[in-house]
């Protein structure tokens, strides 16, 4: 084609018609126009199969996140519930450690033995943030569930739980020789009535944790099972 609008363009030049010869001219001009229009459309819509490629991968990422955050989550639900019956069990029993068959120095003992609190996976999530990446993706309702999540739920949760095992250090530390020997001084009144108020302390700090964890729990089984039916 373009040989035979060079033919055409030395023939009417040749033959002096000019107003024939622009107007092949905006022909070509035309053409050149729509094959660059039709290149950049290529190239919005390869752009497009990108990004929707790259957005499922990372929606894809954050769930395999999620999941494994909820299994974590759950247990640690479960552990922290038993951390609360255990101070529970001991405050009804510091007075009387023989009533109901227990043992307080051992129910102690489990108590701050182990304390597992919350953290979230979110190596996907920040990844794509510091990237700006996730500013370009398009499910809209499903990034601001997930921003909910992460800076409100999580990070509420997450700063609890440093709080409750900061407190958990310090009664460790207080409390080394107790949970050394496995032994109370409970004949000791003064030393009951301290237990006594560590124990009460701690005990409000689980439950406040427990309830931030099933709210947070609840948020992500929402988002879970809006990625699942998307």
């Amino acid at each position: 084609m373009k040989r035979n609008f060079g033919k055409f363009r030395q023939q009417v030049l040749a033959e002096k018609r000019f107003t024939k010869y622009l107007l092949y001219a905006a022909g070509e001009i035309v053409l050149v126009v729509i094959g660059i229009l039709i290149a950049l459309q290529i190239n919005t819509w390869n752009d497009l199969r990108n990004l929707e490629q790259e957005e499922r991968h990372f929606t894809e990422k954050v769930a395999s996140d999620l999941r494994l955050d909820r299994e974590r989550l759950a247990q640690v639900i479960e552990t922290q519930t038993g951390k609360l019956e255990a101070t529970r069990l001991l405050l009804a029993n510091l007075g009387n450690p023989a009533q109901k068959g227990i043992a307080p120095d051992s129910v102690f003992y489990s108590l701050l033995e182990e304390f597992p609190t919350f953290y979230p996976r979110a190596g996907a999530y920040q990844a794509a943030r510091s990237g700006n990446k996730i500013s370009n993706y398009r499910n809209e309702a499903f990034l601001d569930a997930l921003s909910a999540l992460y800076d409100t739920y999580y990070a509420r949760l997450v700063y609890n739980g440093e709080a409750l095992d900061s407190r958990n250090f310090k009664l460790q530390e207080t409390y080394k020789r107790e949970l050394r020997t496995h032994f109370l001084y409970l004949a000791d009144p003064v030393y009951r009535e301290q237990l006594q108020d560590d124990l009460d302390w701690l005990g409000g700090m689980i439950e406040f944790y427990l309830l931030r964890c099933h709210d947070t729990l609840q948020e992500l089984d929402k988002l879970l099972e809006a990625r699942n039916s998307a």
